[in-house]
Formats: C-alpha cells, structure tokens, sequence
C-alpha cells in the first residue's frame, strides 16, 4: 500500500465492490474514495484516522464510461477494469457521477490540447 496523496478533488467515504470473487459472491467494502485529476483512489483505515492508505486506483481516460445503475449503482469502467460504488443516497451517487464524468471529460480535453501542441523540438 501506499501513502495518499493531497490532490484530491473529492474525497467520501462510500461502499466499494470488491474486485476479487465471483458473480454474486462478491463483497461490498466501506473505503473512503478520493477522486484525483487523473484517477480515482480508495483507501483503507477507520474514519477517524488523521491519515489513509491507497488500497487501489483506477486511472481515467477519455475512454473512460461512467453508469448509473437502475439500482443506485455507481459503475466506472476505465483501463479495461471496473469500479462499482454505492453511497448511502442518490443525491450522493449523483454527484459523485457528474464529478467523475468531468474530470473524465478533461483528460480527454487535456489529450486532445497536448496531441495539437506543435512539437517544440526542430
């Protein structure tokens, strides 16, 4: 594991599907979940501790797809893994949806500025 970062944009804590297991017999984690300008992090520890450590991150793209479920899941898919995390109300998913959708949207933006750049070496 290692030590979070502080560029976060958003940080909560939510409920995180495990990755591991299969089909139904995977588990549901509380994590605080942090999303950074290029990733979205989860991390381990009680809620009252001064510090947290990285579990795991997925990285965003501008291939990145951000679902909301009929059941109030929130599904990322990015880098061929997904993310599936609950909150305690839709309110709270909702915003976690858009938040990502735009961060999303800016490395695309981001990608697109750099690849239009004229290259500075000639």
């Amino acid at each position: 594991m290692q030590q979070a970062t502080d560029d976060a944009l958003i940080g909560d804590w939510l409920v995180k599907q495990s990755v591991s297991g299969w089909g139904p017999f995977k588990n549901w984690k509380k994590r605080y979940v942090v999303l950074c300008p290029d990733r979205i992090e989860w991390r381990t520890g009680q809620e009252d501790d001064a510090e947290l450590l990285v579990k795991g991150s997925l990285p965003l793209f501008q291939t990145t797809t951000v679902t909301l479920q009929p059941s109030g899941d929130l599904v990322i898919a990015s880098a061929g893994r997904e993310l599936v995390l609950r909150g305690d109300d839709e309110n709270r998913v909702q915003a976690w949806e858009h938040a990502v959708l735009f961060v999303a949207s800016h490395q695309q933006q981001e990608q697109e500025e750099r690849s239009a750049a004229p290259n500075a070496t000639g």
